[in-house]
């Protein structure tokens, strides 16, 4: 059966189904399988592998720093709106796409000549798309495409990679949803280092986490489960990312309803957690 998550409930005449799901603390999903929508990605973003500079945005992949533009991958009525442009820094165009909420999952980081969009809703691809700069992006030297942007990488021998690399605004490839999901399907949804298993809707509190940081280098070997637990205390810097609002709320969550299968577990992160939430 399927629902249509706007619909107003029967015990309020204002509150929709999705309002509910947000007050229950429920992740969004869309499309086909788990992608979530991080809807504060004003404060994710800053724990990612982003950095917007005045001449390019700044891709960090396992300590190799890459240039490359931001754009919008996914255009609504490309044949009546034309073509996005694309961008070299935060102007006010991401800005607003940011508060708007409108930003993961449909923006890329790229750095080659072309791109290709995907025109919703009909889903057409249009290939080896060259794009316009922003004109909010726009100074008196910047580049006006993205043949030129590319073309200025080739003479300053910024392209120190074997090939071009398109990854969302957390540095993640574009099937990263798909190939997660597999693993995790593959592995029963149970955690490889306390082997707490979910099930149902609780799927949700487990991660497949890159072993080396290279969210780029998606092979089985560079993958592991691990409960939302283990993944917030795999190192320093994933505790901090963990700190943020909406992962805390999601591992208090996991931890408050698993709490005595964890002990059972003898997950070596419990008294940790319980240590810093006192």
């Amino acid at each position: 059966m399927l629902y249509d998550f706007k619909h107003k409930i029967k015990s309020s005449q204002t509150k929709t189904l999705c309002d509910f799901l947000d007050e229950q603390n429920y992740q969004q999903v869309i499309g086909i399988g788990f992608q979530v929508i991080r809807r504060d990605l004003t404060q994710e973003e800053s724990a990612g592998n982003i950095s917007y500079r005045n001449d390019g945005v700044y891709l960090t992949v396992n300590g190799q720093e890459f240039k490359g533009y931001i754009y919008l991958k996914y255009k609504v009525r490309i044949t009546q709106y034309g073509y996005p442009k694309f961008h070299i820094k935060k102007c006010g165009t991401l800005e607003n796409a940011i508060q708007n909420g409108d930003f993961l999952g449909r923006y890329y980081w790229h750095n080659s000549n072309t791109v290709s969009i995907e025109d919703r809703p009909s889903g057409n691809i249009h290939e080896d798309i060259n794009l316009e700069l922003c004109g909010y992006c726009r100074s008196y030297n910047s580049p006006s495409s993205t043949q030129e942007f590319y073309n200025e990488l080739e003479e300053n021998n910024e392209l120190n990679q074997e090939e071009d690399i398109e990854v969302d605004i957390f540095g993640y490839v574009r099937e990263w949803q798909r190939i997660s999901q597999q693993y995790k399907t593959k592995k029963e949804y149970t955690c490889e280092k306390c082997s707490i298993q979910m099930i149902g809707i609780d799927k949700r509190y487990i991660h497949t986490d890159h072993i080396n940081g290279d969210k780029t280098r998606n092979i089985e070997s560079n993958f592991e489960c691990l409960c939302i637990l283990c993944h917030c205390y795999k190192d320093e810097q994933h505790r901090q990312n963990f700190g943020k609002k909406r992962m805390k709320r999601e591992l208090t969550s996991f931890v408050n309803k698993y709490s005595s299968t964890l002990r059972n577990l003898l997950n070596s992160h419990l008294d940790q957690f319980e240590s810093d939430n006192s």
